[in-house]
């Protein structure tokens, strides 16, 4: 499964993305990754994140962080987000127990 509605994707900055207009049912997951990438829900082009080059073994999903919140409502421990680094891609879960979440927004920021 996957997001549900249409989402609505802005650049706030060079290094903030903000994600709305999206929910996830019960049990879901949703995706986000590069422009170009894999993700069911792809960044701008412009959101252009690379890994510190000055620090070994520090990769794209430990320099892009995600965070989610709902709209008028609380998540609670239900979301779950995980991240891959090559190629970078977020999966965000709803682990509600039978309910879907309220609208999200979404927040992927680069460090």
């Amino acid at each position: 499964m996957a997001f549900t509605g249409t989402p609505s994707i802005q650049q706030v900055s060079d290094r903030v993305v903000r994600i709305t207009g999206v929910s996830l049912g019960n049990g879901a997951s949703g995706t986000i990754g590069l422009n170009g990438g894999s993700g069911e829900i792809s960044l701008p082009a412009a959101f252009k994140p690379t890994a510190y080059g000055q620090y070994s073994g520090v990769d794209l999903a430990e320099c892009v962080e995600v965070t989610v919140n709902a709209a008028g409502a609380s998540l609670g421990n239900n979301v779950q987000i995980a991240k891959t680094a090559s190629p970078f891609l977020a999966t965000i879960t709803n682990n509600a127990g039978g309910a879907a979440t309220a609208s999200l927004e979404i927040y992927v920021k680069y460090h």
